[in-house]
């Protein structure tokens, strides 16, 4: 039958133009798969350490616009990408060591100035606030600041003790005012002194007990109408007292119902 050759012909026909344009097309795909695996390889050598993800991008223009989701590309990106992401943290890490460092020896500085002149509570205080930031220092720098503060840390425990003795000495002349204040200046320089806390509350407690009697003694003499001895007993009182203590307040509160002026001994302004 003619038609059917003819149809069949005909189909021959379009299978081999079918054929030959699926072997155009894998041609054209291979092309371009070569076109960009070697666009990528001549990129990844250009690579350096400080190599930009939009450089590599600008480098992979040509092979972007022939397959954007091409595994190579996406790959050669994203390791670029983790690059710059550590070359950024690896600068910011370093930045930050930079600035850690510039504060640390602002606060060493701060030291040594206190250290020279004499300052050496304050000095302390710097030192410990260097050893506690944690602050990064050259091997001979720490080794000056261990030498600094095992100086001051001498210094210091050998004022405390001689501190601590005017502390007893007071104590033992029964002037429990002088002592506490004595006290008091150990344990600014040596916080734990364990002989000057002992010292310090035998003399509040021996001082109340001082002041009360004098304060019983200044009651009966203004129930007597001895006003101006009841007035020099609660100046004594003022004198000998801390304002923290009752007796203290008490006797201030009687001076100035008599219109009495209170002025407060220097320690206790």
């Amino acid at each position: 039958n003619s038609n059917e050759i003819k149809d069949y012909c005909k189909q021959g026909a379009d299978l081999a133009l079918l054929q030959r344009d699926k072997e155009r097309r894998d041609q054209a795909k291979a092309e371009s798969n070569r076109l960009i695996t070697q666009t990528v390889e001549d990129c990844r050598k250009k690579l350096n350490p400080s190599t930009r993800i939009d450089q590599i991008r600008e480098c992979l223009s040509s092979a972007i616009e022939r397959d954007p989701e091409n595994p190579l590309i996406l790959n050669l990106i994203q390791a670029v990408e983790v690059q710059e992401m550590e070359q950024n943290q690896k600068k910011q890490s370093m930045e930050n060591f930079r600035i850690k460092k510039a504060m640390g020896l602002r606060i060493l500085e701060k030291a040594k100035k206190s250290y020279k002149e004499g300052d050496l509570l304050q000095a302390l205080s710097h030192y410990e606030q260097f050893i506690k930031g944690k602050y990064p220092i050259d091997t001979a720098d720490k080794e000056n600041v261990n030498k600094e503060l095992s100086s001051i840390r001498a210094q210091l425990s050998t004022q405390a003790d001689s501190l601590a003795q005017n502390c007893k000495q007071f104590l033992d002349k029964s002037q429990f005012k002088a002592a506490f204040l004595a006290c008091a200046q150990v344990l600014k320089v040596d916080p734990a002194n364990g002989k000057a806390k002992t010292f310090s509350s035998t003399a509040v407690l021996e001082m109340h007990r001082e002041l009360k009697s004098i304060y019983e003694d200044s009651i009966l003499e203004e129930s007597m109408g001895n006003i101006d001895s009841a007035k020099e007993r609660w100046k004594q009182i003022i004198d000998k007292g801390l304002a923290s203590d009752d007796y203290f307040n008490k006797a201030k509160q009687n001076l100035q119902k008599y219109g009495v002026p209170v002025v407060l001994p220097s320690g206790d302004r």
